[in-house]
């Protein structure tokens, strides 16, 4: 099952255009990347101007899989958090 958040996050460790995180701070907590499962970019309805958006799947060290996400002007959200 999953949660679809699509919120601002705090990341941390992301240096340069379309880098991995590792960790960003959800509702006051910092959770901290142990592994990426699975990077891929979404060009959104480009007829309507939408940017590029890049998506990455993340399991936390807690064990918990989120997804992020990335635009071109490096706003980073929250997309989904799979339970």
């Amino acid at each position: 099952m999953t949660r679809l958040v699509d919120r601002p996050v705090e990341v941390n460790g992301a240096h340069g255009p379309f880098s991995v995180p590792a960790g960003f701070r959800w509702q006051g907590r910092w959770y901290a990347v142990r592994e990426v499962l699975e990077v891929w970019p979404d060009s959104g309805a480009w007829w309507d101007g939408e940017n590029e958006i890049m998506f990455y799947r993340l399991v936390t060290t807690g064990g918990t899989v989120f997804e992020l996400t990335l635009d071109r002007s490096g706003n980073w959200k929250l997309y989904r958090i799979y339970d």
